[in-house]
């Protein structure tokens, strides 16, 4: 039977009312398509009694809080953006644990909320979690931000307001169609992004300098490459830390690792970059059993090295549901074009080209 967005409509707007009765809504917003089209929703059921934050966490793309909100003003609803960069920058520093990372991310997201609840009356959260997210979590392949109740977590016990998530049977492909049928264009066509945003597209430990690089770099990656993907992205790491040889030819090892996929279950290994002869479909495949024995979950080609400096990754993905993903051979120019602006930002040494899908590689890095 063919999704019918009208009929998940009707039907979560009605399950609100029911939930909620005259009680105020909190919604978090972070301007991708889920959260959007979960605070739609909710709006229709029960219009000014819902209030919406965006938490800029210190790890958002460039303006993109204000560019958020606008949008949002567009279709009549308000959002307020409350500032908390310095808030997550302390509790996040010196963690280098990918998880550890996510999980404090998720503590500090929800005590955020709940004073935020508590002080504006509002006894319960919505969000805008999805089917891969809980999926992922309970599988144990990474920690989503955005998922309690599902391992666990009695939200209404340890923050003091019940969690409304109106899309939580949905794929990303049929939040889009449901986004659409609502007239959200503009998040249904923005670049997928992460609850914790940049802070996993840095592996290791919080540097604030790579976050710099990385919020420039990402605005440079989705403008060059959102026409060739489902979802793009660049991530950033101290840079190049020691050499390997592979079946196929010698590699460079990048300084951090970065998370995938063995079987059914997460892993975290060493991230391997090849010359860029090796760019072809086929590399991945032919590298598999090398990857297995040697802890490496993800293949890269290098682009440019200009020398010292951090090695910044590219990463484009094309996928329907983001639970598998294929990765576009876009032409060599175009990368190239790319990757010679990327290194034009003050500190970077060298620029790569993820070629790994997933699995064995996850969408993002972390």
């Amino acid at each position: 039977m063919a999704f019918d967005p009208s009929a998940l409509v009707l039907s979560a707007v009605a399950e609100i009312r029911s939930l909620v009765g005259g009680e105020r809504i909190i919604s978090a917003v972070s301007g991708g398509v889920d959260s959007a089209t979960a605070t739609a929703i909710a709006w229709r059921a029960v219009g000014n009694s819902l209030h919406a934050v965006f938490l800029d966490t210190g790890f958002m793309r460039e303006g993109e809080p204000e560019e958020v909100v606008s949008e949002f003003r567009k279709i009549g609803i308000n959002v307020e953006i409350v500032r908390v960069s310095d808030r997550f920058y302390r509790s996040l520093s010196g963690i280098s644990d990918p998880e550890e990372k996510r999980k404090v991310f998720r503590r500090e997201f929800y005590s955020v909320l709940s004073s935020l609840a508590r002080e504006r009356g509002c006894k319960f959260l919505l969000q805008g979690t999805i089917a891969p997210d809980w999926i992922e979590t309970k599988g144990g392949i990474k920690t989503q931000h955005n998922v309690l109740e599902q391992i666990g977590i009695d939200p209404e016990r340890e923050f003091g307001f019940r969690v409304l998530e109106p899309l939580k049977d949905l794929y990303k492909d049929q939040v889009r169609v449901v986004a659409h049928y609502l007239g959200l264009d503009y998040f249904a066509r923005r670049q997928p992004f992460p609850g914790p945003g940049l802070l996993v597209r840095v592996p290791g430990a919080l540097d604030l300098d790579r976050l710099r690089v990385l919020r420039r770099a990402t605005s440079l990656v989705e403008r060059y490459l959102q026409a060739y993907s489902t979802q793009c992205l660049a991530s950033v790491f101290s840079g190049i830390k020691g050499s390997a040889k592979t079946p196929i030819g010698d590699g460079q090892i990048l300084s951090e690792g970065a998370t995938g996929v063995m079987g059914d279950s997460r892993a975290f290994g060493a991230v391997i970059s090849l010359p860029l002869e090796a760019y072809r479909r086929e590399t991945v495949q032919e590298l598999s059993p090398f990857m297995a024995d040697n802890g490496i979950t993800r293949v890269l080609v290098k682009l440019i090295e200009k020398g010292e400096g951090y090695a910044v990754v590219i990463r484009a993905v094309l996928t329907e549901d983001f639970m598998t993903a294929d990765v576009p051979m876009i032409e060599r120019d175009v990368l190239m074009d790319l990757a010679n602006k990327i290194a034009e930002i003050d500190g970077v040494g060298s620029v790569h080209y993820d070629i790994t899908p997933k699995p064995p590689a996850t969408i993002e890095f972390e």
